[in-house]
């Protein structure tokens, strides 16, 4: 069984180390986790969570306000159009406001399926999908349509180029979907399947080019309005299992993932900067919006070491979240890295953390829980670590990594492919 013990140790360390900006604003609501989040205006906001929560904010975010919500669902994605916004949510909750989000009213659309996003590509024309189902309306919102309908499918988003030609992408029983429609939503079609992968995000950057991301570091681009695709990869130390997406053009964009990384690219993908790591806390970013090359925000939750619960979190950059060089750096868990490269043959890196000095062994099973080797059986002062372990005298298969030090445990799996 795995375990978890996080030391909250305030360290400084007398060493270069880039260091992200991306810092908390509040409010902190406890066991909320924030959704979505988008802007009418670069001063007026709004995000939506779980539990019904709705937060606004028309000082650029200085300051975020409850809205009154009359449900306890989820709500999951925002539509805006000039001063009106559509919300979706579990159980076909769809609400309204035409207020800049001062005041919503529910829309009695008779959808009973969880939906998980929503687009309008004008005031009248829009979209949403969920689960096993895509929905349009012609007359704002007021009356939806079934357009299509199938089992085992789950669209994570929808988005439309013009009113003609759109995209939905998900997964289903038999792996990463993404289907196109080329007649405003009226007929859709199987585009792209890829086994084992779920799509969680996707923007058209441009009227061609397209870009989707999902689960285990593997993003999708196209220039051709998604006749053809070309697989990518995140190319960083572990897997990332993207949530969102944001790209200002076809060559700078941002995402985030499960574990509240945010990465960053200049170069269309080729290259990744990770500008807030893995806390190693059961964080996770839901969404992010950038206004342009310099401010941004990204929501989701955090986790309180202190009180083991959860807080909504919201996150802002005022300098696009690059990294600077900070002679001292704040270290105050403990936190194993997944190894890299992961599958590897033979060998893989594995980088740990350690907020105070202690004794620290990290070791390697089997399957069967058999000790491989010892990699690090030795007292460290706190800082930052490398171990690389080879794998040449042994056969393909799954391995476990585990570190102990103190009263902190954590194991990770990795996979040696020969």
């Amino acid at each position: 069984m795995k375990k978890k013990f996080y030391v909250v140790v305030l360290l400084l360390l007398s060493f270069n180390q880039t260091y992200p900006q991306w810092f908390y604003i509040e409010p902190k609501l406890p066991n909320i986790i924030l959704k979505n989040i988008k802007f009418f205006s670069p001063e007026v906001g709004i995000i939506v969570g779980t539990k019904g929560t709705i937060l606004k904010t028309t000082n650029s975010g200085l300051n975020w306000n409850i809205i009154p919500s009359d449900t306890s669902k989820t709500y999951t994605d925002i539509s805006i159009v000039n001063n009106k916004a559509f919300v979706v949510g579990d159980s076909g909750i769809m609400i309204y406001s035409n207020d800049f989000g001062e005041s919503w009213t529910e829309i009695n659309n008779n959808i009973t399926s969880d939906l998980h996003s929503i687009y309008f590509i004008d005031s009248l024309i829009g979209w949403c999908a969920g689960k096993n189902v895509i929905y349009k309306t012609t007359d704002g919102g007021l009356n939806w349509n079934l357009k299509y309908s199938a089992t085992l499918q789950w669209f994570n988003s929808i988005r439309f180029v013009n009113q003609s030609t759109g995209l939905a992408v998900g997964v289903s029983n038999l792996g990463g979907i993404i289907y196109k429609t080329t007649d405003g939503g009226e007929n859709w079609s199987l585009n792209h399947l890829i086994f084992e992968i779920e799509h969680t995000s996707l923007q058209f950057i441009t009227d061609s080019t397209i870009y989707i991301f999902g689960e285990n570091s593997f993003f999708f681009k196209s220039t051709n309005q998604g006749y053809t695709w070309d697989t990518l990869f995140v190319e960083m130390i572990g897997l990332y299992d993207i949530i969102d997406i944001y790209f200002l053009n076809d060559l700078k964009g941002w995402v985030t993932d499960i574990y509240g990384v945010i990465l960053y690219t200049s170069n269309g993908g080729e290259n990744w900067t990770q500008q807030r790591p893995n806390l190693g806390r059961y964080d996770w970013l839901e969404s992010i919006v950038m206004f342009d090359s310099t401010t941004g925000w990204a929501v989701g939750t955090g986790f309180d070491n202190n009180t083991s619960e959860h807080f909504s979190a919201i996150l802002k950059t005022t300098n696009g979240g690059i990294t600077f060089v900070k002679n001292n750096i704040e270290i105050f868990d403990y936190f194993l890295q997944q190894n890299y490269p992961n599958p590897f043959n033979p060998s893989t890196k594995i980088k740990y953390t350690l907020p105070k000095q202690g004794l620290v062994t990290i070791k390697v099973y089997d399957v069967l829980g058999n000790e491989i080797k010892t990699l690090i059986n030795e007292e460290k002062p706190s800082g930052e670590y490398e171990v690389e372990f080879d794998g040449s005298s042994l056969s393909s298969g799954i391995y476990f990594y585990q570190i102990q030090s103190g009263e902190f445990l954590d194991i990770k799996k990795m996979v040696l492919i020969k």
